[in-house]
């Protein structure tokens, strides 16, 4: 049993989580930050893994995570700041964060770390069950950590069951398919989503987020589950009391209507502060083995995530998109009218040499009724080079010379590179660009069934990928493609797991001067 499971044993309705972003409001507060909560009765902690692109977060964590990456919080940085934080703090400690850092550090590198520092469990809002359940669960098992994992008012029965027969620790219980953010209360339909699972016989406990802020959702939150979990309010006053952790939680506590309880209330009674639970966690471990290891950027599972991103981008450069499409009133086209399509979009695609422009992204995850939605730049040359420039809400690159993919996290951040021909699913990503720059790899591929449609001024085109790695990747791609012009004017890709990705092209320069430098970094 460990730290959390013995939280959870006490049976309390009132056990109260906070989460703040390592890193912020200062680069070296993280550690003080938790002991302050511990002294004032918090019960379990989840620290943020700052991301660029924290898809699931309002903007309060957006920003805190923004700022964390300026100050130069990393993955490592924040296991070197926890190194010696089991010497005094006793209560539950999780980390929250995203897939990609994660494969980036290495994901057995970073749970081999997370058992050396005293981490308790891992919420990693992004990661697929299915995924979860074949290349991630026995390596968290294997070093003790429980992997939480969220639920919606949108997911299923079977769905519920299945994360709480697979998982340990708690169920994260989404108060609504929404980022997070505060809210005044919480509305019927929520309150009936909080019965309807409390009514359910789980094996877990459920833990409340996403909205808690004031005493109405504390309380609401403590009703129907076994406490709450608060984040956005807590970083925003961190932020007002310049990172004074104490002042920051009396005034929370204050808020929601808790006991301003001392330290001793929120502590594991008996346990010594190394406490590491019944399961057998490694005490010290020699790392090196496993970083040199995972010396690739984005360690196990073939670089899933980052692939994803790097597949899209190539599918909309080269088909040369341009502007937004409409939506509706398609028909089946005609053999003669595909190959019509095929040969106008092999004649574009010749024609460009170079090209840059704007863009915008937008996300849609199967499991939040928000959008995320992102900008940049993009630049393409032929043959085969590309940068992807995110600038807003966060700075990100990518590019490749077709040879290296390079990315960087942030300005001035961390670069890291992978060379194409390591993996066999990017070297296929490679040779679907060449050929969609030629005209002769996508539509008319034979890794790809293709559907065509036709509308009043523009062709629809489905790709529903043949090849399994591919097929691992995304379900299907949709294109819009201009009759007068033969450029795909929006690129929509389906993942397996429902997530949907939307980038539109925009303010398109083609055949312009373009630096070779843009491509190596």
């Amino acid at each position: 049993m460990n730290r959390i499971e013995t939280l959870f044993q006490s049976a309390r309705r009132d056990l109260l989580s906070i989460y703040f972003c390592a890193g912020t409001p200062r680069p070296d507060a993280t550690a003080d930050t938790i002991r302050a909560l511990e002294r004032h009765g918090v019960d379990l902690i989840e620290i943020g893994i700052p991301f660029s692109d924290p898809m699931a977060d309002g903007p309060v964590i957006q920003r805190a995570a923004t700022d964390a990456l300026r100050h130069g919080m990393t993955l490592r940085r924040l296991f070197d700041d926890l190194a010696d934080i089991r010497r005094d703090v006793r209560l539950p400690l999780i980390l929250m964060g995203y897939l990609n850092p994660i494969l980036r550090f290495g994901f057995e590198a970073f749970c081999a770390r997370c058992a050396e520092v005293g981490i308790d469990g891992v919420i990693i809002p992004d990661l697929p069950f299915a995924d979860y359940m074949t290349d991630y669960r026995p390596l968290a098992q294997r070093y003790g950590l429980d992997m939480i994992m969220l639920i919606t008012p949108e997911t299923s029965e079977k769905r519920i069951r299945a994360i709480d027969a697979a998982t340990d620790g708690f169920l994260y219980m989404v108060s609504s398919a929404s980022t997070t953010g505060a809210r005044d209360a919480f509305d019927a339909p929520t309150l009936d989503y909080f019965r309807r699972i409390a009514a359910l016989p789980l094996r877990n406990p459920r833990m409340i987020g996403f909205g808690v802020s004031n005493r109405a959702t504390f309380n609401d939150a403590c009703r129907h589950a076994s406490g709450a979990i608060i984040g956005s309010r807590f970083v925003s006053l961190l932020e007002e009391e310049g990172g004074d952790a104490t002042r920051a939680i009396v005034r929370l506590k204050e808020a929601i209507g808790a006991s301003a309880a001392s330290a001793e209330a929120g502590k594991l009674a008996g346990c010594p502060a190394n406490f590491a639970g019944g399961r057998s966690r490694p005490n010290r471990l020699n790392l090196t083995s496993h970083l040199s290891s995972r010396s690739d950027i984005l360690g196990i599972n073939k670089m899933k995530r980052m692939k994803k991103a790097v597949i899209t981008a190539m599918l909309a450069v080269c088909m040369l998109a341009t502007a937004s499409a409409q939506t509706g009133g398609y028909r089946a086209a005609s053999e003669a009218q595909r190959k019509e399509i095929v040969a106008k979009i092999t004649q574009t695609a010749a024609s460009v040499r170079t090209m840059k422009c704007d863009f915008t992204q937008v996300k849609q995850l199967s499991f939040m009724n928000d959008k995320v939605t992102s900008e940049g730049r993009m630049y393409y040359k032929k043959a085969n080079k590309i940068r992807w420039e995110y600038t807003r809400p966060y700075a990100y690159v990518f590019s490749t010379d077709g040879t290296t993919v390079h990315m960087t996290s942030g300005k001035g951040g961390a670069s890291n590179r992978v060379p194409v021909k390591s993996s066999k699913l990017f070297s296929e990503i490679s040779r679907v660009m060449v050929g969609g720059v030629s005209g002769a790899g996508l539509v008319d591929s034979p890794d790809f069934s293709s559907t065509f449609s036709v509308g009043q001024s523009d062709w629809q085109i489905t790709l529903t990928p043949r090849k399994k790695e591919v097929r691992d990747l995304f379900a299907s791609v949709r294109l819009y493609v201009g009759k007068s012009d033969g450029r795909v004017r929006r690129v929509e890709l389906e993942e397996k797991s429902g997530d949907r990705t939307t980038i539109t092209l925009k303010n398109v320069q083609a055949n312009v001067n373009v630096d070779d430098a843009l491509f190596t970094r």
